[in-house]
């Protein structure tokens, strides 16, 4: 464990355990007798309870509400250090309308979304990103044998079907056992890690949105107009369970509004906030449920059955990148 500025860093927490841990810390602390004190932009808050958010379509902003003594609700999005995205697993809609709500007329977001789609294509098609994508399937019927289940199910005259990875849990496991067994080490040894290259595209927003980028960046923080709870603070940390209520107090007052991180972000040359093209690869499919589910989701956006490959859109946050062009 390693403690900074009143925060405490257990990089072995996940997201939704550490945001439970900060809920599970407010209520420990905090009651209607004598509510947590902070203050946040020069204002004294009185914190008394909190609640997890989540779930619903679109998905709340705010991960945590904090509940006031005065009754009023103020949302809070929790980063961990290090965070690398904004939005993840975006599809064409979800990406015209994200667009559409910071200003921009539909014809506007449609030639932004269809400039993305021809970047994903031309990198689907490019002779390099081919070899990797069907060198990688290929590697896979080699170890799994052209006669398995899933070679049947994920082709089809020799097309990629993005709907047949509805296969079974047992058939998974038997492609992810294979592929571990390999002797040339191609999948990894003992948790599957492709060591075929497959390229991610960045296109950073500042240049693709101009005017609209300021906007932009307030709505993927904070929420639109019809997010379902808008996060009004952006809270950056690691929280155990047994943090001292003084350390919870300075971990709370570090939080910055949404005004404030967005202004952060667009005046420092050193952040990047970009999209990222991610693709998924049948193969990848083949062996991980989870990889499958964002197969699917991909091919709302751009797919290239012959290939054996679907994109969907992140916003990502980093410093140095592979810039399309």
């Amino acid at each position: 464990m390693q403690k900074r500025k009143g925060k405490t860093l257990a990089l072995d927490i996940s997201g939704q355990d550490n945001e439970k841990n900060l809920v599970a810390l407010i209520q420990k602390y905090a009651s209607m007798d004598a509510p947590i004190i902070i203050t946040l932009n020069g204002k004294k808050l009185k914190i008394v309870n909190a609640a997890k958010l989540g779930g619903g379509n679109p998905e709340p902003k705010a991960d945590i509400k904090l509940i006031l003594a005065d009754k009023s609700k103020i949302g809070l999005s929790m980063k961990k250090p290090n965070f690398g995205f904004f939005e993840s697993w975006m599809n064409k809609k979800k990406t015209l309308q994200m667009l559409i709500s910071v200003g921009m007329s539909p014809e506007e977001a449609n030639v932004i979304v269809n400039g993305l789609i021809e970047k994903a294509a031309a990198m689907s098609n490019s002779r390099e990103f081919k070899n990797e994508v069907l060198g990688e399937y290929d590697a896979m019927i080699e170890l799994v044998g052209k006669g398995h289940k899933i070679n049947a199910a994920a082709k089809k005259e020799n097309k990629f079907i993005i709907d047949s990875f509805s296969v079974t849990g047992p058939i998974k496991n038997d492609v992810a056992n294979k592929l571990l067994k390999d002797k040339k080490h191609r999948f990894g040894t003992s948790n599957i890690s492709s060591s075929f290259k497959v390229e991610n595209i960045y296109v950073p927003l500042n240049e693709l949105l101009g005017r609209n980028y300021k906007s932009f960046l307030k709505n993927v923080i904070g929420g639109g107009r019809d997010n379902p709870f808008k996060a009004d603070y952006v809270l950056v940390g690691t929280f155990r369970s047994s943090l001292k209520e003084a350390d919870l107090i300075k971990a709370l007052e570090s939080a910055k509004s949404v005004d404030q991180v967005v202004d952060d972000y667009s005046n420092d040359p050193e952040v990047n906030i970009k999209f990222r093209l991610r693709p998924i690869t049948a193969t990848r499919a083949a062996y991980s449920t989870t990889n499958a589910g964002k197969y699917r989701k991909g091919s709302e956006f751009y797919a290239d059955e012959s290939v054996g490959v679907s994109w969907t859109v992140h916003v990502a946050m980093g410093k140095t990148v592979h810039v399309a062009k």
